[in-house]
């Protein structure tokens, strides 16, 4: 069975063969571990990006800067309008697939 470093590295690696990347960066735990491992395989060719609206509480959004700046990749906001989209407001039953 793989140790937990030989995962690590095994991710670290696979980012770094990309050359640069952009995470969705929520501020959760999976998206902290790949933003982590991008910023240790590319260094400031790795990018954090969070998505800013009404459905994301302050909280989150704060935690979100607080864990980019912790991890030290670049973060970028980006304003969403999931609120004025239908398919959002519909909330179906498929909305997570």
């Amino acid at each position: 069975m793989p140790t937990p470093e030989r995962i690590a590295d095994a991710l670290v690696a696979e980012i770094k063969a990309y050359g640069s990347c952009a995470v969705a960066f929520s501020a959760g735990v999976d998206s902290t571990v790949v933003a982590k491992a991008a910023r240790l395989a590319l260094g400031d060719r790795a990018l954090a990006v969070t998505g800013v609206g009404p459905a994301v509480a302050d909280g989150e959004l704060a935690e979100a800067r607080q864990l980019a700046d912790l991890i030290g990749i670049r973060h970028v906001e980006v304003a969403t309008d999931e609120i004025n989209q239908p398919r959002y407001i519909a909330n179906e039953a498929d909305r997570c697939f």
